[in-house]
């Protein structure tokens, strides 16, 4: 038989044991170092494990206020610089889509030395950024297409509309423009 003590009265967790080969064994039984009977034992066990569930049944308040002021600071800090960086791949995007339309003008350019249609501004094959989906920017010219100038301008729509570097430009010679010098 073998028999195991884990808790002492004091509620230390300490272990002792014994083995008896036949009940009725001639081996000299173990003194008892907490003075308890193996029932006391048992007792502040379960006493223990009581105490345990208890504590950890949920959250106090103050723990539940702490977290929900910590989830409020780091939101008020990753909001704005989320927005700022979808902004800021918006504007990309319409960079990229103001490139991609001089150089389409320069190939009309090359095809009879005049930016026109027949005299008229030409059609753009595309007229927003980005060029499906949801309108971010409206693509046009800003001015008359002559015969050797044109300039393209991207406004801000929609989401866009309060970024803070506003319309973008790009000219026939490529000099590019926004409402802040930082922006292309």
């Amino acid at each position: 038989m073998l028999s195991i003590q884990a808790v002492g009265p004091d509620g230390l967790y300490r272990s002792r044991f014994s083995i008896n080969d036949t009940p009725n064994s001639t081996w000299p039984k173990p003194s008892n170092p907490f003075n308890n009977s193996s029932d006391d034992v048992l007792i502040n066990i379960h006493k223990s494990s009581v105490q345990e569930m208890n504590r950890s049944k949920g959250f106090t308040l103050i723990e539940l206020m702490i977290t929900v002021t910590i989830i409020g600071i780091i939101a008020a800090i990753a909001f704005p610089a989320y927005q700022n960086q979808v902004e800021q791949t918006r504007r990309t995007t319409a960079q990229a889509d103001l490139l991609e339309l001089g150089q389409w003008m320069e190939r009309q350019y090359s095809n009879g030395f005049d930016y026109r249609d027949g005299g008229n501004d030409p059609a753009l094959p595309f007229t927003q950024s980005p060029q499906s989906g949801n309108a971010f920017y409206n693509i046009s010219f800003s001015a008359s297409v002559t015969r050797d100038t044109f300039t393209l301008q991207a406004v801000p729509t929609g989401g866009q509309a309060g970024d803070d570097c506003g319309t973008l430009t790009i000219d026939e010679q490529g000099n590019r423009g926004a409402a802040q010098a930082d922006c292309w």
